[in-house]
């Protein structure tokens, strides 16, 4: 992936608001489908100051993914380091994935990485190896929880704690997708309680 550099700053800006604003606009589009004049409208911003601030398009994708990942990955470890039960420490984590894929008004736009990078992944070397390092560390965070789970005894009869955080990412992976595809999130929530219930008692 190319980037173009950023000369200067423009005045007048939030820098975080104007990020946000752009990574709505790629999330709901798409990188592809997404213009210079979305962004530039999006943030308020003219298209000389976009360049000064965050680069060309490409870099702005790229600086958006990096942030959202950054951001999501801290406060979903910070979900799993509750010390309740794993049933609960789970169905809070999921909970909160749905809330964000769902826009938490019945938006569904799904994972801004795993949904909407993840397009762009086969081609962006970047993007793939950021998508690579989020579910990797969602799986040791998930993994770090049940061991801690297991050590205190509140979760039995699962020595392969490796394995079961590698199907709790896929649960992940696959309610991103059927968000996207504009499943209801109360039926986003069944699927995740099921799932839970089924792994964590199987």
């Amino acid at each position: 992936m190319t980037h173009s550099t950023p000369r200067g700053r423009p005045r007048h800006y939030d820098r975080d608001t104007a990020l946000d604003q752009i990574t709505q606009v790629f999330w709901k589009h798409g990188f592809a489908a997404t213009s210079l004049d979305m962004i530039s409208e999006a943030a308020g911003m003219k298209r000389p100051s976009l360049y000064a601030a965050f680069g060309d398009k490409q870099a702005m994708f790229l600086l958006t993914q990096t942030r959202f990942a950054e951001r999501l990955s801290k406060e979903l470890s910070e979900i799993l380091k509750q010390p309740a039960p794993p049933s609960i420490v789970l169905n809070t984590f999921f909970e909160r994935l749905i809330e964000i894929y769902t826009g938490g008004t019945n938006q569904q736009t799904g994972c801004f990485v795993f949904s909407v990078g993840l397009i762009e992944a086969t081609t962006e070397k970047d993007i793939g190896a950021l998508i690579k390092q989020a579910y990797m560390n969602m799986q040791e965070d998930i993994e770090f929880a049940l061991e801690r789970a297991v050590a205190s005894g509140q979760l039995q009869n699962h020595g392969n704690t490796t394995a079961l955080s590698e199907l709790l990412v896929a649960l992940g992976h696959s309610l991103a997708i059927r968000a996207r595809s504009g499943e209801e999130p109360t039926d986003l929530r069944k699927l995740a309680e099921r799932t839970i219930k089924q792994l964590l008692t199987s």
